[in-house]
């Protein structure tokens, strides 16, 4: 220190220059630190965040226009999903909705031209998350009437299990005509399972809504 004072005395530099120089830079010194902790680092930090920001949408970007790319026209694309959307409830409904699936199988009877004898639905059971209603039938037709009859519940849009199906020629009557007993499982979500499913399409709406 004294070596330090010596120099600055031989520079022409006293002791009172030497309190203001060294005061200057200490002024300096305070000055750039604060600099850094004020100023600098804020700005970095901010810039960092802004490159993050940055890279967030253009990956954002890049999925929209890799989505436009494979589905140009979103109208379509949604129509599309609207229609898969509605074909599935058709199929495996929420509710088992007895009323209209034997009004169902009453209107098929009527385009096939068979006589429905009996329609006996029996009590609903619920197997693994899905419910099940069996319904025993009884019908009467020609050959190619009590075929069609069949042929309309496997095409039909809600899924159907025929099993148990007997075909046998009426005894007695006008010839050709068959008997036919079949028993017809329709399928529809289980209880829980459809309230879980209403209760997630209800909150992606009031997402969708919010965006």
């Amino acid at each position: 220190m004294k070596g330090i004072r010596a120099r600055l005395e031989r520079m022409g530099l006293g002791s009172g220059d030497t309190r203001f120089l060294a005061a200057s830079i200490a002024v300096c010194l305070i000055a750039l630190l604060a600099y850094g902790a004020l100023v600098h680092l804020p700005l970095r930090a901010e810039q960092a965040a802004y490159e993050k920001k940055a890279v967030e949408l253009r990956t954002r970007l890049a999925a929209v226009m890799n989505f436009k790319n494979v589905h140009g026209d979103l109208a379509a694309y949604e129509k599309e999903l609207s229609d898969r959307e509605g074909r599935a409830e058709r199929m495996l409904p929420r509710e088992l909705g007895q009323g209209a699936f034997l009004q169902d199988l009453q209107h098929k009877a009527l385009q096939s031209q068979v006589k429905l004898q009996k329609v006996a639905p029996a009590e609903a059971r619920s197997v693994d998350g899905v419910q099940e209603m069996p319904v025993a039938i009884a019908c009467s037709g020609s050959y190619f009437s009590v075929l069609d009859f069949l042929r309309r519940l496997q095409q039909s849009e809600r899924l159907l299990a025929i099993h148990e199906t007997r075909i046998e020629q009426q005894v007695q009557g006008k010839d050709g005509m068959l008997q036919c007993q079949l028993v017809v499982t329709a399928y529809a979500w289980s209880q829980d399972e459809a309230k879980g499913r209403a209760d997630g399409e209800a909150a992606e709406e009031t997402v969708a809504s919010l965006e």
